[in-house]
């Protein structure tokens, strides 16, 4: 969650195209690179301090009224990410 706050514009940009392109099939994509730059810059202002990890991130988002739709797929995508190689790394220490 700290890079998510402290992202500066230009890898926050690079962030947002990479996952665009990641979730491209053809011509389209799940999100748009844009619209999910300017939702996490304001999402990332109006989010509370206590608020630190993604699943948190996510019911915020939701209890605003999904006004951040691109965001919410982003976050959704990279937690199911999280939760694999959490579950696969604690696969491998057994």
């Amino acid at each position: 969650m700290a890079q998510f706050r402290t992202h500066q514009r230009p890898k926050l940009s690079l962030c947002c195209a990479k996952l665009e392109d990641s979730l491209k099939h053809e011509d389209t994509s799940d999100i748009d690179r844009k619209e999910l730059f300017s939702e996490l810059k304001v999402l990332r202002e109006s989010l509370p301090q206590e608020i630190n990890n993604p699943i948190e991130v996510l019911k915020r988002s939701k209890w605003m009224g999904n006004c951040f739709p691109n965001a919410s797929i982003a976050h959704r995508v990279l937690y199911i990410d999280y939760s694999c190689y959490t579950i696969a790394s604690e696969e491998i220490k057994v």
